[in-house]
């Protein structure tokens, strides 16, 4: 299979990527063009380069939840800020001098 990548995301021995194939013709494979979250990549990243902490949990709870969970945390607060530096939520408010 021959693919042009980008110059800054050239994979390494033991990378994953996501491919679509002929389920007739299993010779038949192209990368998966659609998006993957950056959260999936992340772990992906993290458990392609130290395949040891796959299983490994953090206080009680799969790494990977946790980084899930903190990753939409995170996206709820950004969505948040956003819609506060709108003022639809009626913040920041306008001041005039009085």
């Amino acid at each position: 299979m021959h693919v042009l990548l980008p110059q800054l995301n050239q994979p390494r021995p033991g990378t994953r990527v996501a491919v679509l194939y002929d389920p007739e013709d299993n010779s038949r494979v192209e990368l998966d063009q659609q998006p993957v979250s950056t959260t999936e990549s992340a772990i992906a990243a993290i458990t392609g380069a130290r395949p040891d902490l796959a299983g490994a949990e953090v206080m009680g709870m799969p790494m990977t939840d946790m980084i899930r969970q903190a990753t939409a945390a995170m996206q709820a607060a950004q969505a948040q800020a956003a819609q506060a530096s709108t003022g639809s939520s009626g913040w920041p408010r306008s001041r005039t001098a009085a």
